[in-house]
């Protein structure tokens, strides 16, 4: 079969597919999908261990509080307001799972902590997405594969108020066998590599507090963030049962009710 005729597929890291220990994660804000990212990938984490699979050793980071707005399209309700919004969701899903995931209440930083395998970012705004980005470029160089916790994949989700979508990027090249059936790619490009003029142009990335539950709704439809994060987490099972990615993310529009796969 000619190289152009063939399915272009990602072969993942041996580390995630055959992990000798829990897969290190460290997800990047926990309000609207970050919330339910965490929640939905500890299903995702639950039916892998029941499989005889590793599954992960997750690290919610978040700075912020709940405040009464942020309910409704988060996991939080009246009695979390006041509280980290990290501590609030880890316990959580502690308590309902029987994991034992970490709650870091501070920014993230180059210094707050080991590097993972998977970084997943749910952040507003694009400044913090670059600053993200060259921290991963800088743990990636310092922790090079074959290292424990050595930074290999990173998913970023974004969304305005009725689209989003999530992107799945390499940190480094990721070594691909031979194939005879398939076109390996062994470097999946980072969000703001591909899509820096997008990102900079961008007038819809607003992360100021809203006031009031309406004024929130008018940012971000309700149910936007769940829609995305379930399906964000869906395809984690997908990398761990089949060892592969055919797509690297997708983008999703609640108004029409379509979605579209991005491509390899």
């Amino acid at each position: 079969m000619e190289a152009k005729n063939k399915i272009k597929v990602h072969i993942l890291h041996s580390n995630i597919v055959n992990p000798q220990n829990p897969i290190s994660m460290n997800v990047i804000g926990s309000g609207g999908t970050g919330s339910h990212f965490v929640k939905a990938v500890s299903v995702v984490n639950y039916a892998m261990n029941q499989l005889g699979h590793a599954g992960f050793d997750l690290t919610l980071f978040d700075h912020d509080i709940v405040e009464v707005p942020n309910i409704g399209r988060t996991i939080f309700n009246l009695n979390h307001v006041g509280m980290n919004k990290a501590v609030c969701v880890i316990n959580e899903v502690n308590r309902e799972r029987g994991t034992s995931w970490k709650a870091v209440p501070k920014r993230f930083e180059l210094s707050s902590r080991k590097p993972a395998n998977i970084t997943v970012t749910c952040v507003d705004s694009v400044k913090a997405r670059f600053e993200i980005s060259g921290i991963l470029a800088k743990q990636a160089k310092d922790h090079p594969i074959g290292v424990r916790n050595t930074p290999l994949y990173w998913m970023d989700f974004g969304n305005s108020r009725y689209t989003g979508q999530f992107i799945i990027s390499t940190l480094s090249d990721i070594k691909q066998p031979s194939s005879k059936t398939f076109r390996t790619v062994k470097k999946l490009k980072t969000v703001t590599d591909e899509f820096a003029d997008l990102l900079l142009s961008s007038e819809q990335n607003d992360d100021s507090a809203s006031c009031s539950f309406a004024e929130a709704d008018a940012k971000q439809d309700v149910l936007i963030n769940l829609v995305l994060a379930n399906m964000g987490a869906s395809i984690f099972k997908k990398m761990l049962t089949l060892g592969m990615l055919t797509h690297r993310g997708m983008f999703l529009n609640l108004e029409t009710l379509r979605t579209e796969p991005i491509p390899l």
